[in-house]
């Protein structure tokens, strides 16, 4: 069913020759004459990692069928069946097998720009979570923190480590597609640095932190696609710090922090769209960015929850039926939240010039920069963290 590659042939063709998941055990069968005098190789750990997701991906998208819904939620999902895949893929599937970052890559790159139907993206975007998981688990058992780099190149891979439990630091580059990094650290979960750089879909960082989670740093760095943040630090979830720059599209920064979930400091640089920051906090009294008129009477005190610090420059909302105007530090007071912490004028602009060396800066210098922002936050909360 899935994808199978050898190194050298994803290296040189990814972008244009990558295999589908159909493609992988079935596209050379044109070639069978040949084939048959070739000796058998031994079996790699792209070969096992395949073999896994071949086996349960399946099976955990016949789940659905058992339901009057045709599509997951991926809610639902990540909440009903990742630990359960999680367990499969860590006691049988994988239990003998040792798999490197640099496997996890390869198989991550052998399978992307597959025509896959909405149920069977989800899953194997939960698979890739659970690998993760996996790998960050074992890693730490060593003592030894993973930080995961990968760079698509551009190619596609909807629901990329969807729901990821456990990871310490994440870096994805260079994607696109929809919900990429969905539901990282949540029913429960924690991550350190979540980080997303040049991706282009739908609902990119979408959810995370979520339903009883600890997360420190989550950064969005040039994205482009609706929610992109939506949903993040909700339901007694946590979230330290986050920061988003160069962000294009709708209902971004939307239903943060609602049903008592907590996010310490929210800074946002460069964005723009219709419905920015609608509910944050479980609170729609701010309505949308540049839009006096929504009606916002909902008070419901289970639907709170808390934004210490908030500090933006250059939002450009587009109202409903109205010109953008430029949304600066001059015109923030309107948007802030009674119980933000007040800070010095300099700090605020020494944080937004940080913020914006991040679209010019490369990896290292990232996280260079994403440090002395995670030292500027404010320091009357701090997140205690236990990852293994």
């Amino acid at each position: 069913m899935f994808g199978e590659q050898t190194v050298n042939k994803m290296i040189h063709h990814i972008r244009n020759e990558s295999l589908s998941m159909a493609d992988g055990l079935l596209g050379d069968l044109g070639n069978i004459d040949e084939a048959r005098n070739v000796q058998a190789r031994d079996t790699t750990t792209l070969d096992k990692l395949t073999a896994a997701a071949s086996k349960l991906v399946p099976e955990f998208v016949g789940k659905r069928t058992s339901t009057k819904l045709q599509v997951f939620d991926t809610s639902e999902l990540v909440r009903d069946h990742y630990d359960e895949l999680y367990k499969k893929l860590k006691e049988q599937e994988l239990n003998d097998v040792y798999f490197t970052e640099e496997d996890l890559r390869t198989f991550i790159l052998s399978n992307v720009n597959n025509n896959l139907d909405i149920n069977t993206s989800q899953c194997l975007g939960l698979f890739t979570g659970c690998l993760l998981h996996f790998l960050t688990e074992r890693n730490a058992h060593a003592g030894e923190i993973t930080r995961f780099y990968i760079n698509g190149n551009g190619n596609r891979f909807d629901y990329l480590f969807l729901g990821a439990k456990y990871i310490h630091d994440l870096f994805v580059e260079n994607f696109y597609g929809d919900n990429i990094c969905k539901a990282i650290a949540n029913n429960g979960g924690q991550a350190g640095l979540v980080c997303g750089l040049n991706l282009k879909g739908e609902g990119s960082l979408r959810g995370i932190g979520s339903y009883d989670d600890i997360v420190r740093q989550v950064l969005g760095i040039t994205l482009k696609g609706d929610y992109v943040f939506n949903g993040c630090g909700q339901a007694r979830g946590v979230i330290d710090q986050l920061i988003c720059v160069g962000a294009t599209g709708n209902a971004s920064f939307s239903n943060l922090a609602g049903y008592q979930g907590h996010i310490k400091q929210i800074i946002g640089v460069d964005i723009s769209g219709k419905a920015l920051f609608t509910n944050v906090a479980g609170d729609n009294t701010r309505g949308n960015i540049g839009d006096n008129t929504r009606d916002n009477k909902r008070n419901n005190p289970q639907e709170k929850g808390t934004v210490n610090s908030e500090i933006y420059d250059n939002i450009q909302p587009v109202p409903f039926g109205e010109d953008a105007q430029p949304f600066s530090r001059n015109r923030r007071v309107g948007l802030l939240r009674k119980n933000r912490r007040i800070w010095e004028l300099a700090n605020e602009i020494k944080i937004i010039e940080l913020v914006k060396e991040l679209p010019k800066s490369d990896y290292a210098q990232i996280l260079r920069i994403a440090e002395q922002l995670y030292a500027l936050r404010p320091i009357d909360y701090t997140i205690s963290m236990n990852i293994y």
